[in-house]
């Protein structure tokens, strides 16, 4: 009997650890990938960012990961790309499964393909409440079979007409542009084309 109440006080002790929140303080040199990295991705955790990341983040099989930023969180392109010869996102979200990124504004340079890139299978990524910006050729790309839906999200791209026909510049409930569109005063799920 002893053993199973051992056993229990364990496992609660292992759940209250991961249902509380990491910080993280870019502007103390603190990295949100190395933090990442520790993180047990089948386990749901929140990391809440603070300050300035300057990184490529990716994430790349995660389970119910939500980051949140706190006032004036960023995550900024570094100055040097990545050598990869592929697709450069800020934030890749890769085979990754109910992942919110929420108020974490991104910064992309031209050398970026998207501020943000969701692919490879991903499901019920969530966007909330962020700014995506840089002369980068789209804010947010997704692909390979993945879902998202975004809200309250802003895009500020500077040489979009270079990129996207006018009649596609602006996007609305009534003008359907293309199969990715932000709803400003809602939530689009792209698995269903409902707005709520």
């Amino acid at each position: 009997m002893l053993r199973i109440f051992a056993l229990i006080a364990v496992i609660c002790a292992a759940t209250i650890v991961v249902a509380s929140p990491i910080v993280v303080n870019c502007d103390q040199g603190q990295s949100l990938n190395r933090t990442l990295s520790m993180l047990n991705k089948d386990v749901p955790a929140t990391v809440v960012v603070k300050g300035t990341c300057t990184e490529y983040v990716r994430l790349s099989g995660f389970e119910g990961l939500t980051l949140k930023g706190l006032p004036g969180a960023n995550l900024r392109q570094p100055s040097t790309d990545t050598g990869t010869g592929l697709d450069i996102f800020v934030l890749s979200i890769e085979a990754s499964r109910r992942v919110t990124v929420d108020g974490i504004d991104v910064h992309s340079r031209s050398s970026a393909t998207a501020g943000i890139g969701i692919g490879r299978g991903s499901s019920d990524v969530r966007l909330r409440n962020l700014t995506v910006d840089g002369s980068g050729m789209f804010g947010v790309n997704v692909y390979e079979t993945s879902e998202a839906s975004l809200a309250k999200v802003t895009l500020v791209i500077p040489d979009i007409a270079r990129w996207v026909p006018s009649a596609l510049r602006t996007c609305t409930l009534r003008t359907p542009c293309s199969k990715i569109r932000l709803e400003p005063s809602g939530t689009r799920d792209y698995r269903s084309g409902q707005v709520t």
